[in-house]
């Protein structure tokens, strides 16, 4: 068949909404570094104190707990607008925070 190459692919792909403003807010105070000895990992910090490690690559978003062993998935899509790693990070946080000591 002839011109097939024009038509292959997904042509009724929509992109997933972007994340929220006071998300993204909380995203952007964070200060992210890339981990020493790594090339994808990035160290995330707020307010100097290390909260995790994020990645992103071809199958999505993940992150992990300091103290974690083990990646944790978190997105597989996301807007283009959306933050580098932001789910990621907005999960980081949300984790973070519920895994203090009282909370």
């Amino acid at each position: 068949m002839r011109g097939n190459h024009l038509h292959l692919g997904r042509q009724d792909y929509t992109e997933p909404a972007a994340l929220g403003a006071a998300t993204v807010a909380e995203v952007e105070r964070c200060v992210v570094t890339t981990t020493h000895g790594k090339k994808t990992w990035r160290d995330v910090h707020l307010d100097g104190v290390l909260l995790g490690r994020v990645r992103t690559g071809s199958g999505g978003q993940w992150y992990r707990l300091p103290d974690d062993e083990e990646w944790r998935y978190c997105a597989g899509d996301w807007n283009h607008a959306d933050p580098e790693h932001g789910h990621a990070i907005a999960a980081l946080l949300k984790n973070s925070i519920s895994n203090q000591p009282g909370q």
